[in-house]
Protein backbone atom coordinates (compact mmCIF):
# COMPACT_ATOMS: atom_id res chain seq x y z
CA UNK A 1 0.00 0.00 0.00
CA UNK A 2 1.70 3.05 -1.22
CA UNK A 3 1.04 6.56 0.47
CA UNK A 4 -0.21 9.42 -1.15
CA UNK A 5 1.61 12.71 -1.98
CA UNK A 6 4.65 11.66 0.43
CA UNK A 7 7.15 12.81 -1.29
CA UNK A 8 5.53 16.40 0.19
CA UNK A 9 7.08 15.22 3.31
CA UNK A 10 10.94 14.58 3.46
CA UNK A 11 11.14 14.00 6.94
CA UNK A 12 9.27 10.75 6.13
CA UNK A 13 12.13 8.87 5.30
CA UNK A 14 14.33 9.31 8.51
CA UNK A 15 11.57 9.25 10.86
CA UNK A 16 8.93 6.94 11.16
CA UNK A 17 6.05 9.24 11.55
CA UNK A 18 2.78 8.05 13.48
CA UNK A 19 2.24 10.99 15.29
CA UNK A 20 -0.39 13.10 13.09
CA UNK A 21 -2.98 13.32 15.98
CA UNK A 22 -0.41 15.65 17.68
CA UNK A 23 0.50 17.46 14.92
CA UNK A 24 1.48 16.76 11.29
CA UNK A 25 5.00 16.42 9.74
CA UNK A 26 5.79 19.04 7.88
CA UNK A 27 5.28 19.60 4.08
CA UNK A 28 7.90 21.53 1.50
CA UNK A 29 4.21 24.05 1.07
CA UNK A 30 3.72 24.53 4.74
CA UNK A 31 7.79 25.10 5.21
CA UNK A 32 8.01 27.48 1.84
CA UNK A 33 4.28 29.32 3.55
CA UNK A 34 6.45 29.95 6.95
CA UNK A 35 9.62 31.44 4.94
CA UNK A 36 7.33 33.47 2.65
CA UNK A 37 6.25 34.80 6.06
CA UNK A 38 9.33 35.29 7.61
CA UNK A 39 10.83 37.33 4.45
CA UNK A 40 7.61 39.45 3.99
CA UNK A 41 8.03 40.39 8.06
CA UNK A 42 11.17 41.19 7.05
CA UNK A 43 11.34 43.63 4.17
CA UNK A 44 7.63 44.84 5.11
CA UNK A 45 6.88 44.71 8.46
CA UNK A 46 3.41 46.02 8.82
CA UNK A 47 2.55 46.67 5.52
CA UNK A 48 2.69 43.00 5.09
CA UNK A 49 -1.10 42.64 6.26
CA UNK A 50 -2.24 44.88 3.56
CA UNK A 51 -0.39 44.41 0.56
CA UNK A 52 -2.18 41.93 -1.96
CA UNK A 53 -1.31 38.15 -1.03
CA UNK A 54 -0.41 39.76 2.42
CA UNK A 55 -0.98 38.79 5.78
CA UNK A 56 -4.92 39.60 5.82
CA UNK A 57 -5.52 37.73 2.31
CA UNK A 58 -4.18 34.35 3.78
CA UNK A 59 -6.72 34.65 6.98
CA UNK A 60 -9.41 35.24 4.72
CA UNK A 61 -8.04 32.68 1.98
CA UNK A 62 -7.66 29.65 5.36
CA UNK A 63 -11.42 31.09 6.26
CA UNK A 64 -12.40 30.05 2.62
CA UNK A 65 -10.34 26.79 2.41
CA UNK A 66 -11.89 25.30 5.86
CA UNK A 67 -15.41 26.62 5.03
CA UNK A 68 -14.88 24.23 1.64
CA UNK A 69 -14.16 21.20 3.47
CA UNK A 70 -16.56 21.11 5.45
CA UNK A 71 -19.43 22.03 3.16
CA UNK A 72 -19.78 25.60 4.55
CA UNK A 73 -19.17 29.13 3.08
CA UNK A 74 -16.87 31.35 3.96
CA UNK A 75 -19.66 33.87 5.98
CA UNK A 76 -20.06 30.91 9.01
CA UNK A 77 -16.71 30.50 9.62
CA UNK A 78 -14.75 32.79 12.27
CA UNK A 79 -10.83 32.05 13.21
CA UNK A 80 -9.59 31.35 16.65
CA UNK A 81 -6.88 30.50 18.38
CA UNK A 82 -8.12 26.77 19.14
CA UNK A 83 -10.40 24.64 20.19
CA UNK A 84 -10.78 25.75 23.63
CA UNK A 85 -11.18 29.58 22.96
CA UNK A 86 -13.84 28.76 20.16
CA UNK A 87 -15.72 26.63 22.42
CA UNK A 88 -15.49 29.77 25.43
CA UNK A 89 -16.89 32.07 22.67
CA UNK A 90 -19.95 29.61 22.23
CA UNK A 91 -19.95 29.61 25.92
CA UNK A 92 -20.25 33.15 26.21
CA UNK A 93 -23.19 33.47 24.00
CA UNK A 94 -25.65 31.26 25.13
CA UNK A 95 -27.92 31.87 28.13
CA UNK A 96 -26.08 30.13 31.12
CA UNK A 97 -28.79 30.44 33.82
CA UNK A 98 -27.73 28.98 37.54
CA UNK A 99 -29.36 25.26 37.25
CA UNK A 100 -28.97 24.81 34.02
CA UNK A 101 -26.95 21.64 32.67
CA UNK A 102 -24.62 20.99 29.66
CA UNK A 103 -23.31 17.27 28.93
CA UNK A 104 -20.26 15.53 27.45
CA UNK A 105 -18.80 12.52 27.32
CA UNK A 106 -15.88 10.66 29.02
CA UNK A 107 -14.14 10.47 26.00
CA UNK A 108 -14.20 13.97 25.01
CA UNK A 109 -10.40 15.91 24.57
CA UNK A 110 -9.89 18.18 27.92
CA UNK A 111 -10.84 21.35 25.95
CA UNK A 112 -14.29 20.69 26.53
CA UNK A 113 -14.82 19.16 30.16
CA UNK A 114 -12.62 21.78 31.09
CA UNK A 115 -14.34 24.49 29.97
CA UNK A 116 -17.71 23.09 31.03
CA UNK A 117 -16.86 22.58 34.81
CA UNK A 118 -15.57 25.73 34.90
CA UNK A 119 -19.27 26.97 34.63
CA UNK A 120 -20.35 25.43 37.78
CA UNK A 121 -19.00 28.22 39.69
CA UNK A 122 -21.69 30.46 37.82
CA UNK A 123 -23.95 27.66 38.71
CA UNK A 124 -24.21 25.67 35.81
CA UNK A 125 -24.09 21.99 36.28
CA UNK A 126 -22.49 19.09 34.34
CA UNK A 127 -23.70 15.76 33.21
CA UNK A 128 -21.11 13.03 31.81
CA UNK A 129 -22.07 10.12 29.70
CA UNK A 130 -19.83 7.37 29.98
CA UNK A 131 -18.42 4.81 27.20
CA UNK A 132 -18.15 1.05 27.37
CA UNK A 133 -15.08 -0.33 26.30
CA UNK A 134 -13.58 2.84 24.49
CA UNK A 135 -17.06 3.37 22.53
CA UNK A 136 -19.69 6.12 23.25
CA UNK A 137 -22.98 5.36 22.20
CA UNK A 138 -24.84 8.87 21.62
CA UNK A 139 -28.19 7.18 22.46
CA UNK A 140 -26.78 7.42 25.58
CA UNK A 141 -27.15 11.53 26.08
CA UNK A 142 -30.64 10.76 26.45
CA UNK A 143 -30.46 9.16 29.48
CA UNK A 144 -29.01 12.22 31.08
CA UNK A 145 -30.91 15.14 28.86
CA UNK A 146 -33.46 16.84 31.28
CA UNK A 147 -35.66 20.48 30.91
CA UNK A 148 -32.73 22.21 32.22
CA UNK A 149 -30.13 21.29 29.59
CA UNK A 150 -28.63 24.05 27.33
CA UNK A 151 -25.87 22.19 25.80
CA UNK A 152 -24.64 18.80 24.25
CA UNK A 153 -20.91 18.54 23.28
CA UNK A 154 -18.72 15.74 21.87
CA UNK A 155 -15.47 14.95 20.33
CA UNK A 156 -16.15 13.42 17.09
CA UNK A 157 -13.22 11.32 17.46
CA UNK A 158 -11.78 10.65 20.77
CA UNK A 159 -7.87 11.42 20.97
CA UNK A 160 -6.73 8.69 23.28
CA UNK A 161 -8.18 5.33 21.34
CA UNK A 162 -9.73 6.85 18.27
CA UNK A 163 -13.27 5.95 18.85
CA UNK A 164 -16.00 7.83 17.18
CA UNK A 165 -18.92 8.99 17.59
CA UNK A 166 -22.24 9.50 14.95
CA UNK A 167 -22.75 13.01 15.02
CA UNK A 168 -25.77 12.87 12.86
CA UNK A 169 -27.30 11.09 15.50
CA UNK A 170 -26.01 13.02 18.02
CA UNK A 171 -28.22 16.20 16.06
CA UNK A 172 -31.08 14.26 15.90
CA UNK A 173 -31.31 13.79 19.35
CA UNK A 174 -30.29 17.24 20.04
CA UNK A 175 -33.24 18.44 17.85
CA UNK A 176 -35.96 16.15 19.84
CA UNK A 177 -35.10 17.71 22.44
CA UNK A 178 -34.35 21.63 21.35
CA UNK A 179 -30.98 21.63 22.28
CA UNK A 180 -28.04 22.87 20.18
CA UNK A 181 -24.69 21.04 19.87
CA UNK A 182 -21.04 21.60 20.06
CA UNK A 183 -19.12 19.33 18.03
CA UNK A 184 -15.17 19.14 18.29
CA UNK A 185 -13.67 17.57 14.93
CA UNK A 186 -9.91 18.65 15.79
CA UNK A 187 -9.43 14.64 15.43
CA UNK A 188 -11.66 13.93 12.23
CA UNK A 189 -11.47 17.03 10.08
CA UNK A 190 -9.16 15.83 7.01
CA UNK A 191 -9.50 12.03 7.68
CA UNK A 192 -13.49 11.72 7.86
CA UNK A 193 -16.16 13.19 5.72
CA UNK A 194 -18.33 16.56 6.85
CA UNK A 195 -20.87 18.37 5.49
CA UNK A 196 -22.68 20.56 8.03
CA UNK A 197 -25.44 20.94 5.80
CA UNK A 198 -26.66 17.67 5.78
CA UNK A 199 -25.76 17.12 9.36
CA UNK A 200 -27.15 20.30 10.66
CA UNK A 201 -24.48 20.88 13.59
CA UNK A 202 -24.91 23.93 15.50
CA UNK A 203 -21.17 24.79 16.36
CA UNK A 204 -18.41 22.88 14.99
CA UNK A 205 -14.86 23.28 15.79
CA UNK A 206 -11.27 22.23 14.27
CA UNK A 207 -7.60 23.57 14.35
CA UNK A 208 -4.99 22.53 11.82
CA UNK A 209 -1.72 21.81 13.14
CA UNK A 210 -3.39 17.48 12.62
CA UNK A 211 -5.10 16.38 9.96
CA UNK A 212 -5.03 18.86 8.15
CA UNK A 213 -1.60 18.98 8.29
CA UNK A 214 -1.13 22.86 8.33
CA UNK A 215 0.94 23.57 11.83
CA UNK A 216 -0.01 25.93 14.65
CA UNK A 217 -1.92 29.15 15.94
CA UNK A 218 -4.78 29.26 14.20
CA UNK A 219 -8.47 27.10 14.26
CA UNK A 220 -12.00 27.58 12.80
CA UNK A 221 -15.24 27.99 14.57
CA UNK A 222 -18.66 26.81 12.13
CA UNK A 223 -21.56 28.79 13.35
CA UNK A 224 -24.94 27.61 11.90
CA UNK A 225 -27.36 30.24 10.64
CA UNK A 226 -29.77 31.39 12.75
CA UNK A 227 -27.08 30.87 15.36
CA UNK A 228 -25.44 34.15 13.65
CA UNK A 229 -28.66 36.00 13.67
CA UNK A 230 -29.74 35.09 17.30
CA UNK A 231 -26.76 34.72 19.39
CA UNK A 232 -24.48 37.67 20.58
CA UNK A 233 -21.33 36.40 22.42
CA UNK A 234 -20.06 38.78 25.49
CA UNK A 235 -16.58 37.32 24.87
CA UNK A 236 -14.75 38.66 21.52
CA UNK A 237 -11.92 41.14 20.66
CA UNK A 238 -11.51 43.72 17.95
CA UNK A 239 -11.67 41.43 15.25
CA UNK A 240 -14.70 40.28 15.97
CA UNK A 241 -16.23 43.98 14.98
CA UNK A 242 -18.01 45.41 12.05
CA UNK A 243 -15.12 46.75 9.98
CA UNK A 244 -12.89 46.60 12.66
CA UNK A 245 -10.74 48.93 11.02
CA UNK A 246 -12.95 51.47 10.44
CA UNK A 247 -14.06 51.47 13.83
CA UNK A 248 -10.15 51.67 14.73
CA UNK A 249 -9.88 54.65 13.19
CA UNK A 250 -13.04 56.29 12.46
CA UNK A 251 -16.10 55.39 14.75
CA UNK A 252 -17.17 56.75 17.56
CA UNK A 253 -16.15 54.22 20.55
CA UNK A 254 -19.86 54.41 22.40
CA UNK A 255 -21.27 51.62 20.47
CA UNK A 256 -20.02 48.17 19.59
CA UNK A 257 -20.85 47.57 16.15
CA UNK A 258 -21.18 43.51 15.48
CA UNK A 259 -21.13 41.78 12.07
CA UNK A 260 -23.77 39.93 10.56
CA UNK A 261 -21.72 36.63 10.27
CA UNK A 262 -19.84 34.41 12.20
CA UNK A 263 -17.02 37.24 12.30
CA UNK A 264 -18.80 38.51 15.20
CA UNK A 265 -17.26 35.19 16.76
CA UNK A 266 -13.33 36.39 16.78
CA UNK A 267 -11.11 37.72 18.94
CA UNK A 268 -7.96 39.87 18.56
CA UNK A 269 -5.07 39.67 16.01
CA UNK A 270 -5.21 36.74 14.22
CA UNK A 271 -1.86 34.64 14.01
CA UNK A 272 -0.38 35.21 10.17
CA UNK A 273 2.16 32.43 10.08
CA UNK A 274 -0.38 30.29 11.28
CA UNK A 275 -2.95 31.19 8.45
CA UNK A 276 -0.41 31.48 5.54
CA UNK A 277 0.36 27.75 6.86
CA UNK A 278 -2.68 26.24 7.73
CA UNK A 279 -3.51 27.49 4.29
CA UNK A 280 -0.60 25.25 2.55
CA UNK A 281 -2.05 22.22 4.72
CA UNK A 282 -5.20 22.78 3.68
CA UNK A 283 -4.49 23.40 0.04
CA UNK A 284 -2.74 19.56 0.27
CA UNK A 285 -5.84 18.20 1.61
CA UNK A 286 -8.44 19.45 -0.79
CA UNK A 287 -6.34 18.56 -3.60
CA UNK A 288 -6.39 15.19 -2.68
CA UNK A 289 -9.69 14.63 -1.55
CA UNK A 290 -11.24 13.76 1.64
CA UNK A 291 -13.25 10.90 0.60
CA UNK A 292 -9.76 9.66 -1.06
CA UNK A 293 -8.18 10.40 2.14
CA UNK A 294 -10.74 8.60 4.38
CA UNK A 295 -10.61 5.48 2.01
CA UNK A 296 -6.70 5.45 2.48
CA UNK A 297 -6.52 6.00 6.35
CA UNK A 298 -8.93 3.45 6.43
CA UNK A 299 -6.72 1.23 4.90
CA UNK A 300 -3.65 1.81 6.52
CA UNK A 301 -5.56 1.73 9.75
CA UNK A 302 -6.75 -2.01 9.38
CA UNK A 303 -3.59 -2.96 8.72
CA UNK A 304 -1.88 -1.98 11.99
CA UNK A 305 -4.95 -3.67 13.48
CA UNK A 306 -3.94 -6.89 11.59
CA UNK A 307 -0.36 -6.04 12.61
CA UNK A 308 -1.41 -5.96 16.11
CA UNK A 309 -3.70 -9.25 16.21
CA UNK A 310 -1.02 -11.42 14.29
CA UNK A 311 1.14 -10.46 17.71
CA UNK A 312 -1.44 -11.04 20.43
CA UNK A 313 -1.74 -7.32 21.03
CA UNK A 314 -4.59 -5.82 22.91
CA UNK A 315 -6.43 -3.19 20.06
CA UNK A 316 -8.27 -0.73 22.12
CA UNK A 317 -9.80 1.05 18.77
CA UNK A 318 -12.97 -0.18 17.16
CA UNK A 319 -12.49 -2.34 14.41
CA UNK A 320 -15.69 -1.03 12.52
CA UNK A 321 -14.00 1.86 10.12
CA UNK A 322 -17.97 3.45 10.76
CA UNK A 323 -16.47 3.71 14.64
CA UNK A 324 -13.12 5.13 14.38
CA UNK A 325 -11.10 8.18 13.41
CA UNK A 326 -7.43 7.28 12.07
CA UNK A 327 -5.90 6.30 15.35
CA UNK A 328 -5.18 3.01 16.87
CA UNK A 329 -4.62 2.27 20.39
CA UNK A 330 -2.42 -0.73 20.51
CA UNK A 331 -2.11 -1.77 23.99
CA UNK A 332 1.34 -3.22 25.59
CA UNK A 333 3.32 -4.09 28.58
CA UNK A 334 5.74 -1.61 29.67
CA UNK A 335 4.13 1.33 26.98
CA UNK A 336 5.86 3.54 28.23
CA UNK A 337 9.46 2.31 28.04
CA UNK A 338 8.22 0.95 24.05
CA UNK A 339 7.91 4.61 23.44
CA UNK A 340 10.23 6.15 24.87
CA UNK A 341 12.91 3.70 22.97
CA UNK A 342 10.84 4.03 19.34
CA UNK A 343 11.41 7.77 20.15
CA UNK A 344 15.12 7.91 20.90
CA UNK A 345 15.48 5.56 17.52
CA UNK A 346 13.37 8.47 15.38
CA UNK A 347 9.97 6.91 15.34
CA UNK A 348 7.12 9.86 16.22
CA UNK A 349 4.57 8.52 18.11
CA UNK A 350 3.34 8.53 21.60
CA UNK A 351 1.51 6.42 24.42
CA UNK A 352 -1.83 7.01 25.57
CA UNK A 353 -4.02 4.68 27.91
CA UNK A 354 -1.29 2.18 28.57
CA UNK A 355 -0.82 1.71 24.57
CA UNK A 356 1.21 2.83 21.58
CA UNK A 357 -1.53 5.80 19.87
CA UNK A 358 -0.63 5.24 16.30
CA UNK A 359 -2.01 7.29 14.27
CA UNK A 360 -0.96 7.58 10.37
CA UNK A 361 -2.20 9.67 7.31
CA UNK A 362 -2.61 9.26 3.51
CA UNK A 363 1.21 9.84 3.48
CA UNK A 364 1.78 6.26 5.19
CA UNK A 365 2.49 3.13 3.63
CA UNK A 366 2.74 -0.36 4.52
CA UNK A 367 6.62 -0.42 5.06
CA UNK A 368 6.06 1.93 7.94
CA UNK A 369 3.62 -0.26 9.45
CA UNK A 370 5.72 -3.41 9.02
CA UNK A 371 9.05 -1.70 10.09
CA UNK A 372 7.05 -0.27 13.38
CA UNK A 373 5.56 -3.49 14.09
CA UNK A 374 8.73 -6.08 13.91
CA UNK A 375 10.50 -2.97 15.94
CA UNK A 376 7.85 -3.24 18.35
CA UNK A 377 7.79 -7.11 18.89
CA UNK A 378 12.10 -6.81 19.29
CA UNK A 379 10.95 -4.51 22.64
CA UNK A 380 7.91 -6.31 24.13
Amino acid sequence: MDGIARDLFPSLEDHPYFNTCSIGPLSTPVRNEVNSYLEQWYEKGGIAWVQEGGWNDKVEEARSLFADLIGASKEHIAFSFGNSVAFSSILSAINLTSGSNIIYNDLDFPAIPAGVMAQNQRGIDYRVVNSTNNEVDVDHYTDVIDENTILLTASEVASNTGSRINPKRLVEISQEHNIPVFLDTYQSTGVIPMDVKKTEIDFLASGCLKWLIGGFGISFLYIRDDHIENLDPSSIGWMGVDDPFADLFDKLRTNLHRPRDATKFQYGTPYPVGAASAAAGMKIVKDIGIERIFNQDMKITQLIIEEADKRGMEVQTPRDPDSRGSIVNVKVENAANVVQTLQNEGYVLDMRSHGLRIAPHFYNNSQDVYKLFERVSQLI
